[in-house]
């Protein structure tokens, strides 16, 4: 183990921690006599122990995309480490995989001991290319992040690997919001941070929705009331978005210039919250295996015409965007739906989504997209064989529970991948 190896596995010692070990060396040395007294030297190699191990500890529970990824990209992960702290809180963004399309990346938030002040802390996410544009982006996961992230942490209603533990997986996307290939060129994500701090008194908001009790209208009353009165009410433990729908444009700007505005802006000009302070972190990626994508092309099958809008592979996931004209359109089967099954030889990927919807009215196209997981499959690969699955729901007349899938193996065709 060398030098950079240690500071990122041991970091340096907080006020708080350098504390503990004196309050430990103390302790020790202020023991009551026994028959051997303790050395100093012995006194500071067993706090540095407990410190050490309680490091370690922490190290351990330390967010990490390593948690949920498969074996195969665990080499590809970048150890990032870069920490930021204010009179609030510390945080971390831990380490990060991407593979030019998606950005998965882990983040740590500690609020630092002895502040009886709380503060609700929203990131904001942007991306810009090697070449200085500014890339489009989106998340798929991560909204108990970017919804806002109280610090202390209070307590959630809803599912999160660890208190102060946040997983964000971002993507690039194009004008439509579907992925998009960086070209493997060197993308910086950066992360805004807008710390605010509220004016008003806050409370949790204690029961949900429930249709069978109020109407909709009568439950975001209660909202709206709370505004009137001037106070901050959370819903699910921690969030403003109920109550934050119930806030009025402030003078001189319509209701609508005012939702246009980041979630940020319009609590701060509410005048419920007062930024306090903003910074940003940034971190470079590029992706560590090409990305390979197909030719735009027209495949044509007995009873069936596709338009290939889409088929790019990293080393992660396979995409697929196809246009399928409805107009004359066979099926061996009666379905309701339209899939792709996708094979790379002999592997059945897993599909990780699939969506199928109607382009503009009169078009007679009918929009396939999904993404598959390439986990079961080394690099990237160079093809992939796609087949039509015909889908029909269960029948609950009849009795039926479960879907019925067809693959249709004589309309299977290869697509090149490059």
């Amino acid at each position: 183990m060398n030098l950079d190896d240690l500071k990122r596995a041991y970091p340096p010692l907080s006020e708080e921690g350098r504390a503990a070990m004196m309050r430990t060396v103390h302790r020790i040395e202020e023991e009551a006599p026994v028959k051997k007294r303790l050395s100093l030297g012995l006194a500071l190699a067993i706090a540095l122990t407990l410190l050490l191990a309680g490091t370690a500890a922490a190290l351990v529970m330390r967010a990490s995309v390593r948690t949920y990824l498969e074996p195969k990209f665990a080499d590809k992960v970048v150890d990032i480490n870069d920490e930021y702290a204010n009179p609030w809180f510390r945080l971390t963004i831990t380490d990060a995989i991407f593979d030019g399309i998606r950005n998965r990346f882990a983040v740590n938030m500690e609020a630092l001991a002895g502040r009886e002040d709380e503060v609700f802390v929203f990131p904001v996410m942007s991306a810009t290319g090697a070449d200085g544009q500014k890339l489009r982006t989106d998340f798929e996961s991560g909204y108990e992040f970017f919804d806002g992230v109280w610090m202390p942490e209070r307590s959630f209603e809803y599912a999160q690997p660890q208190p102060g533990q946040y997983g964000v997986h971002a993507m690039l996307v194009n004008e439509d919001y579907e992925p998009r290939a960086s070209t493997g060129q060197d993308v910086t994500w950066r992360l805004d941070f807008h710390v605010l701090k509220p004016n008003w008194p806050v409370e949790v908001h204690k029961e949900g929705f429930d249709p069978d009790e109020m109407t909709h209208e009568a439950y975001m009353a209660q909202f709206k009331e709370a505004v009137k009165d001037r106070k901050i009410l959370l819903t699910y433990g921690d969030t403003v978005v109920e109550w934050g729908s119930q806030l009025p444009a402030p003078e001189g700007m319509t209701q609508e210039e005012y939702f246009r505005l980041p979630q940020w802006e319009q609590l701060v000009r509410s005048g419920a919250f007062d930024e306090v302070e903003r910074f940003s972190r940034t971190f470079d990626m590029v992706a560590k295996d090409s990305l390979k994508q197909a030719e735009p092309q027209t495949i044509t099958l007995e009873g069936m015409t596709l338009h290939l809008e889409a088929v790019q592979a990293s080393f992660m996931s396979l995409w697929v965007d196809i246009a399928l004209e409805t107009k004359g359109l066979q099926a061996p089967v009666p379905y309701d739906e339209i899939q792709m099954e996708a094979r790379v030889g002999d592997t059945v990927l897993q599909m990780m989504s699939f969506g199928s919807s109607g382009e503009l009215p009169n078009s007679g196209l009918l929009r396939l997209r999904g993404e598959y997981s390439l986990a079961g499959v080394p690099g990237v690969p160079d093809g992939v064989t796609l087949v039509p699955v015909w889908v029909r729901y269960p029948d609950a007349a009849k009795g039926e529970t479960q879907s019925t899938r067809y693959v249709d193996e004589e309309k299977a065709f290869e697509v090149k991948l490059q």
